[in-house]
């Protein structure tokens, strides 16, 4: 269904003497709020899309980061840079007796 400019659909009803006065008042009162709601649904429409997109990067990260881990060894007995770069993404040295790692799928672990 095209969507109609406001100024339109108002020319539209007066140039057809659909209505007149108040009969006319209360019917674009009706339009106005339609249109409000229709936008208003465009905007939680777009608003959720968004969330969904986020939630699927989400996931996307979750499966890789699983992928990772269920291919390392089972004991470790040293350090390996490259399984620490493929679990840690980021380390934030908060003070002397408090670090945060950021994992590669997003979460936080706080030492």
């Amino acid at each position: 269904m095209p969507h109609h400019s406001h100024a339109g659909v108002k020319c539209i009803i007066k140039n057809n003497h659909i209505m007149t006065g108040s009969g006319f008042r209360h019917l674009l009162d009706i339009y106005e709020a339609l249109v409000s709601r229709y936008e208003e649904t465009e905007r939680r429409r777009d608003e959720l899309a968004d969330r969904i997109n986020q939630i699927m990067i989400r996931r996307r990260k979750l499966e890789r980061f699983i992928e990772t881990v269920e291919g390392l060894p089972e004991l470790y007995t040293e350090f390996d840079a490259g399984q620490w770069a493929a679990l840690v993404d980021s380390m934030t040295v908060h003070a002397k007796d408090r670090i945060t790692f950021t994992l590669t799928y997003g979460m936080e672990i706080e030492e």
